[in-house]
């Protein structure tokens, strides 16, 4: 019992974490266009969603990656949260392959 509930933890974070991953990847569309405040909104929405499944220190990297949005961002901070975004999904490719 106690070792499925562990699976589903981590089934359940995985998931989250791709949620997250792509729900930044639209954000950062939003914010390439010029659309700051909607990508911070997006970001924000997702996390609420996703939070109760979120680690602790991915919560706080994705807050500060809403709050950049919201700022706006540069070129070179785009490009790391897109390879952040791509290398989490990545993860769950791979962990879903054993």
């Amino acid at each position: 019992m106690v070792a499925a509930a562990g699976r589903d933890a981590g089934l359940l974070q995985r998931a989250a974490r791709v949620a997250m991953s792509d729900e930044t990847n639209r954000a950062l569309r939003l914010e390439r266009q010029g659309r700051r405040e909607e990508a911070q909104v997006a970001m924000q929405r997702a996390l609420q969603e996703n939070l109760p499944n979120l680690p602790p220190e991915d919560v706080e990297r994705l807050e500060g990656i809403s709050y950049c949005m919201h700022r706006g961002m540069q070129e070179d901070d785009r490009k790391s949260v897109q390879y952040d975004a791509y290398k989490a999904r990545r993860r769950r490719e791979d962990s879903g392959n054993h």
